[in-house]
């Protein structure tokens, strides 16, 4: 692994030094500024606080949205998922609605919730609960059927269940999706601010494009990569110990149990 990683630095490092060496050389620093600028933007706006009130606003919305999206898909996906002929009627319906794109649908979150926080809460909802919903309902369906059997025979209600045998197996399922949505929750966060937002992430970049501050457009995308990428490890380290570690998951059929 550790010649992995250096590697890895070799080549951001060959990346960053050609781009430094390209700017101002071969192409003005207007149109694609460069690291030394955008790191010490970065390390400016830290130092001097300017940047807290922008991440903290992203924050609110990218962690409401992505509590309120990932409860919404794990009911729909357990639920689906244990009523197999249901879930074939809604395929179609669930089936379009994933194939469109969500940030088409914030005229009609900004016509039901009005501007402010909840048309942004919704939309990154939105983006999420799909990555959700169908990892959970895969692990549903994947549970070991016998197993569910074992438990109904032995006298064990329909809650039991769930809660014995259901919920623990689907622990790697949710723990997976919610490693793919935190990030998808903060694009969405930072795309409707680019739209509709008065502060934020997403309105640091595009009021920084369209004043043509280009190094505090980049300082503003790197500090959106290092708190998704913080996200990520946060869920991949904490998550198990948050929902409870899980027996595993074996092939087979819940819903045909149930």
């Amino acid at each position: 692994m550790w010649r992995i990683r250096l590697y890895q630095l070799i080549v951001l490092g060959v990346f960053l030094g050609g781009w430094e060496w390209v700017s101002d050389r071969h192409i003005r620093t207007l149109w694609i500024s460069k690291p030394s600028l955008i790191a010490e933007r970065t390390l400016d706006w830290f130092f001097s606080g300017f940047i807290y009130s922008h991440i903290l606003a992203t924050l609110q919305i990218a962690g409401l949205g992505l509590l309120i999206g990932t409860a919404i898909g794990v009911v729909f996906g357990i639920v689906l998922g244990l009523q197999r002929s249901l879930s074939r009627l809604l395929d179609p319906i669930l089936g379009g609605a994933y194939t469109l794109p969500r940030i088409a649908f914030l005229p009609v979150l900004l016509f039901w919730f009005g501007f402010g926080f909840r048309p942004l809460v919704a939309l990154v909802v939105l983006m999420i609960f799909f990555v959700l919903f169908y990892n959970t309902r895969a692990g549903v369906e994947s549970v070991d059927g016998d197993l569910v059997a074992s438990m109904r025979v032995m006298g064990a209600t329909r809650l039991q269940v769930i809660r014995m045998v259901i919920l623990p197996s689907i622990v790697p399922f949710v723990l997976a999706a919610m490693m793919i949505a935190a990030p998808y929750a903060l694009v969405g966060a930072i795309v409707g601010e680019i739209f509709i937002g008065s502060r934020g992430l997403g309105f640091l970049i595009v009021s920084s494009t369209g004043g043509l501050d280009l190094t505090g457009t980049f300082a503003a995308c790197l500090v959106v990569t290092v708190i998704s990428l913080i996200a990520t490890l946060v869920i991949a380290r904490h998550g198990p110990r948050l929902l409870g570690r899980s027996p595993g998951t074996i092939g087979g059929s819940a819903g045909a149990a149930f």
